[in-house]
């Protein structure tokens, strides 16, 4: 086919507005620019769901991470401790509260219950996370024991047992899910769901190495430490170029 008579039926599809009539015409450059243009919406397709999966994977398997935020706005009430969780902690009330949040999204809402406002392992306490995500078990372990390591807490043994016993003792959750975990001075961490327990860590040093990941003033989640702890907003100072000499 000349070029004549292929820039010919080109510009009769286009008046047509048939593509078929093109690749039927020019099947030498048609088919091949419609296979192009194929191509490259299904790599886009792919790249847009990898990028998806990937973001949906951090989202979800991150319930702490260095650059997640604390949302403005405050979080719904708080809910009530079971009895069975009550008792452990009797007297104790919502010090403080704050959403979790990452690239915007609310992750879960978290409750500190103390019979005071400061933080001590030396007396008992509940924290109280209300989910608003579906969240693995395991990852939820797996992403706590990197936030001990990072505040150096236990040796390397240790921190292995304690991540094992934790993916062996966290459930997955669902929006609506409710975990609890409760300090007690020199026993067992035990941890709820929904008002039920579903398990222990006996080891007395593992609940304040896990309660350290909110709480130690090294955590990566300062703003949300000081809103758990009640504690108001310090004032921010001035850019050196608007200070008084």
């Amino acid at each position: 086919m000349s070029a004549n008579t292929r820039s010919y039926a080109t510009r009769i599809a286009a008046a047509c507005g048939r593509r078929s009539l093109a690749r039927v015409f020019v099947p030498g450059i048609a088919d091949a620019r419609w296979r192009n243009r194929r191509a490259s919406t299904q790599l886009s397709r792919i790249a847009a769901a990898r990028w998806r999966k990937r973001l949906a994977c951090i989202v979800l398997t991150a319930p702490l991470v260095a650059i997640g935020a604390v949302g403005v706005e405050p979080p719904p009430p708080p809910p009530a401790l079971s009895a069975p969780a009550m008792s452990l902690v009797a007297g104790a009330r919502v010090v403080g509260a704050a959403t979790f949040t990452y690239f915007g999204l609310p992750i879960y809402d978290a409750y500190y219950y103390s019979t005071g406002g400061d933080y001590t392992v030396d007396k008992p306490f509940a924290l109280a996370l209300h989910y608003r995500r579906n969240l693995h078990g395991r990852a939820i372990a797996s992403r706590s024991s990197e936030e001990i390591a990072q505040l150096g807490i236990g040796t390397r043994a240790e921190r292995e047992q304690w991540d094992a016993a934790m993916k062996a003792t966290f459930p997955d959750v669902h929006p609506g899910d409710d975990l609890t975990g409760i300090n007690v001075p020199g026993e067992a961490t035990r941890f709820f769901r929904n008002g039920r327990p579903i398990g222990e860590i006996a080891d007395p040093a593992f609940g304040a190495a896990f309660f350290a990941i909110w709480f130690d003033p090294r955590t990566s989640q300062p703003e949300l430490r000081r809103r758990l702890l009640g504690e108001r907003a310090q004032p921010r100072s001035p850019p050196a170029s608007e200070r008084t000499q």
